[in-house]
């Protein structure tokens, strides 16, 4: 039985610390304000949660990853959208791929 493996989406290594989509100065007492507010966030979303589950999912004041984020746009429900500045660079050659994603995600907003 000769099984072949699906061929893999190569992953170019950043170079970069700092990505060409940053429009933000980095400092580290952004980044701590940052994360303390996705923290609290964090926090009152798993509070609500316990509460009333169906609420919670209903009303969600925290999402993570491109699927969710891209689906919030459409349905015109984001406040706020926090891009890490040190995304890894996808494969140009694939259409579709996380430099398109985070292209059209902070595209949508001026």
């Amino acid at each position: 039985q000769d099984v072949k493996s699906p061929e893999k989406i190569r992953k170019i290594q950043n170079v970069h610390s700092v990505r060409e989509y940053v429009r933000q100065a980095l400092d580290p007492n952004l980044d701590f304000l940052v994360s303390r507010i996705v923290k609290t966030l964090f926090e009152l979303q798993r509070r609500q949660y316990v509460k009333d589950p169906i609420k919670a999912k209903a009303r969600r004041r925290l999402v993570l990853g491109m699927r969710e984020v891209q689906r919030g746009l459409r349905s015109g429900n984001l406040k706020c959208v926090i891009v890490a500045y040190n995304i890894d660079q996808g494969n140009e050659s694939v259409h579709g791929g996380i430099d398109d994603n985070v292209s059209a995600i902070i595209g949508r907003f001026p």
